[in-house]
């Protein structure tokens, strides 16, 4: 039907949606990247979550969900 919502906003355009898209005749669509997100952890009390704890130190658990966080939204990480 004209003027109907074929893919909503933020739709990840997969071989299917690529197909329906020229199937109604979209050769060209506007798209946008997944911004890329750059991550680092500082601190000297930082340890690996691989490494054994010791006095002093904790694990750095921080940059794994803020990492997570970053992915479900819709980034990339660069970590």
């Amino acid at each position: 039907k004209k003027g109907e919502v074929l893919v909503k906003k933020g739709t990840l355009i997969n071989p299917g949606i690529q197909a329906m898209l020229a199937t109604f005749g979209y050769q060209h669509v506007p798209v946008a990247k997944k911004p890329l997100v750059g991550l680092f952890a500082t601190g000297t009390e930082l340890l690996e979550v691989d490494e054994p704890l010791v006095p002093g130190k904790i694990r750095n658990s921080n940059s794994h969900m803020i990492s997570a966080q970053i992915e479900r939204a819709g980034g990339r990480v660069h970590y």
